[in-house]
């Protein structure tokens, strides 16, 4: 199972550029490996803050990888990626053009790289690193 780590969406639709890049992720995934993706599901919502950590922990723990999305000012991303890289996952970060993930955030075990995505190269280069994070996992 791969595991996305990004800001959570209503939905998969054309509307969103989250809901989009997680779209994309999941065709290239989904032929080889279930897929996660940070959906709002209402079940996670009525947890308690310590239950709603452990369900998450949970999944990325069961991951075979982690493919991030991290955008600023989100700060459950940053608590995945590192609860991945602590649970000594490979992962790839994505971020959007005229944004930067913090630099530790590069440094993290496991991480294989993190990535600049945009509207030109958006497709091609998630493919490219889905791709890579899938070789590195076997």
């Amino acid at each position: 199972m791969i595991y996305v780590s990004g800001p959570v969406v209503e939905k998969l639709d054309k509307t969103s550029l989250h809901a989009r890049i997680y779209k994309s992720i999941e065709q290239i995934v989904s032929n080889k490996h279930k897929v996660e993706l940070p959906i709002r599901a209402s079940a996670l919502t009525k947890l308690s803050p310590p239950e709603f950590y452990n369900a998450i922990a949970s999944k990325i723990i069961a991951a075979d990888g982690v493919i991030t999305l991290w955008v600023p000012n989100d700060q459950s991303t940053v608590v995945e990626t590192t609860t991945a890289a602590l649970s000594d996952k490979h992962q790839c970060v994505l971020f959007l053009s005229k944004t930067s993930p913090p630099r530790i955030m590069r440094g993290l075990p496991k991480v294989l790289e993190v990535t600049e995505i945009g509207p030109t190269n958006l497709d091609d280069e998630v493919r490219r690193v889905v791709e890579r994070l899938l070789k590195s996992i076997g």
